[in-house]
């Protein structure tokens, strides 16, 4: 329940900061910057599809922004989600699930959450992949160019990298733990419960028997 109050203040303050830059992107621009823009509320588009290259598609009750050229950004098949993609290419598509959120910031940048209730992915890099899919209170933050997070089939699962060209995998269970701190690492932590894999090793031996404490309480 924390875990999910916890998700629903960051996912608040996304929502607030994404919008915060979408409108100041958009009357701070020359027109030719304001064909990359396109916000979708509540299944309706504030502008003609024709005069814009980014794509945003909302259901619902949800809430999707694009900024950049090719940008996309999808929040449907749900009610409360949000999708904010900024970048040239930038893909976020949340779907299949309630308050679930997806923020993509870099050029061809990558943020899924898809089927469950109250996720999070962040992708915060050029070519940065996030993914939360398939479970519930996933979280799944990718930091850094070409990094990797992907938490899925399982609840309270949390994939972080914070570091370039480096990945972790949480999954195929429930209250597991990846996360790599440093570049080119990978940290795994799937097929059980309450998993924990930090990369560096040197760190995660110091941090690992907090952390699954840590897991225990959610």
């Amino acid at each position: 329940m924390e875990r999910t109050k916890f998700a629903g203040r960051v996912g608040g303050l996304a929502v607030g900061l994404a919008i915060g830059v979408a409108v100041a992107a958009s009357t701070a621009s020359a027109s030719a910057d304001e064909l990359d823009f396109q916000i979708s509320i509540d299944g309706y588009d504030l502008i003609p599809a024709a005069d814009t290259t980014a794509t945003a598609t909302s259901g619902t009750g949800d809430l999707a922004i694009a900024y950049g050229d090719g940008a996309s950004a999808t929040a449907n098949e749900g009610s409360g989600d949000f999708a904010f993609a900024n970048g040239a290419n930038s893909l976020v598509d949340v779907s299949l699930g309630n308050y679930d959120t997806g923020l993509a910031d870099g050029a061809n940048s990558i943020a899924l959450a898809n089927g469950g209730n109250y996720d999070y992915a962040l992708a915060d890099g050029t070519s940065a992949d996030s993914e939360a899919l398939a479970g519930n209170d996933e979280l799944a933050s990718a930091v850094g160019n070409g990094s990797g997070a992907t938490a899925f089939n399982g609840d309270d699962n949390i994939a972080a990298v914070l570091g370039t060209d480096s990945n972790a995998l949480a999954g195929l269970g429930n209250n597991d733990l990846a996360a790599a701190f440093g570049p080119d690492l990978f940290a795994s932590a799937d097929l059980g419960n309450g998993i924990a894999d930090v990369m560096p090793t040197s760190l995660g031996s110091l941090i690992d028997p907090f952390l699954t404490d840590l897991l225990g309480l959610l």
